[in-house]
This record gives structure tokens, C-alpha cells and sequence, in this order.
């Protein structure tokens, strides 16, 4: 189980920080935003998506073959996955909304490019969440 969170928090933050880069690389060159984005969403959209499924089904064979006390790290560490990642989720809305002066387009412009990075991550923000408010 150790071993599970290690790798799991090691592929999030490092999505995270390729995601953030991206995002940032954005601002300075909007025009390659696109294959940026197409670039980055294969490389870690599936192994997040493994992951977190892994994570709800584990959770659900741990919880109908042990007592509590063995199901209660597993149901806390989808709670805070699932919490870490709003944080993210917001702080990437917010970013993305206030980094528009520094970038020479319209705003609608903006708004439209920035959709590409936002649904990396309300992706698995909504898979964590409907986890968590469905146990």
C-alpha cells in the first residue's frame, strides 16, 4: 500500500509540474499551445486514469474484506487526493483567467485556448470527486 501512494503522489506532482509548464509556456507562445497540450495529454492522462481507477476499485475490495480499521488509509488518502486535486483544479481556473494580460490575444481567444489545459484536470477532479461523495 505504501508503495501505491509513493508512486501515486510522484505521477501527480510530476503531471502537475509538466501540466504547470505547459500552462506557463502558454502565456509566452500561445500559438504552440496546442501541440503542447497535444504532447502532454497522452503522455499522463492515461496513467492518472489507471491510477485512480486503481485506487476506487482497491478501495472497494479493501473495505468488502477487512473491517475499518484496514479501510480507513485507503478511504483517507482518496479524500486527500481528492481535495489536493480541487486546490489544483481552482488554482488552474484562477490562473488561467488572471494570466490574460500577459498574453497578447483577446480575451475570448484566451478563454477558448485555456480550455485545452483545464479539462487535464477537471478530468480526474471529477473522477476523485463523484469516488468520494459516492462512498
Amino acid at each position: 500500500m505504501k508503495t501505491r501512494r509513493h508512486i501515486t503522489i510522484f505521477w501527480l506532482i510530476s503531471s502537475a509540474l509538466l501540466f504547470l509548464l505547459v500552462v506557463v509556456s502558454a502565456v509566452q507562445d500561445p500559438e504552440n499551445v496546442r501541440s503542447s497540450i497535444s504532447w502532454l495529454a497522452p503522455a499522463i492522462c492515461p496513467g492518472i486514469g489507471v491510477i485512480i481507477g486503481l485506487w476506487m476499485s482497491s478501495e472497494k475490495i479493501t473495505v468488502a474484506a477487512a473491517n475499518t480499521d484496514t479501510a480507513k488509509p485507503a478511504k483517507a488518502m482518496a479524500g486527500k487526493l481528492a481535495f489536493g486535486l480541487c486546490i489544483f483544479y481552482f488554482a488552474t481556473l484562477l490562473f488561467s483567467y488572471l494570466a490574460h494580460p500577459l498574453v497578447a490575444m483577446k480575451m475570448s481567444q484566451w478563454l477558448e485556448l485555456s480550455q485545452l489545459w483545464i479539462a487535464l484536470v477537471q478530468a480526474p477532479t471529477l473522477a476523485m470527486l463523484s469516488y468520494v461523495f459516492k462512498t
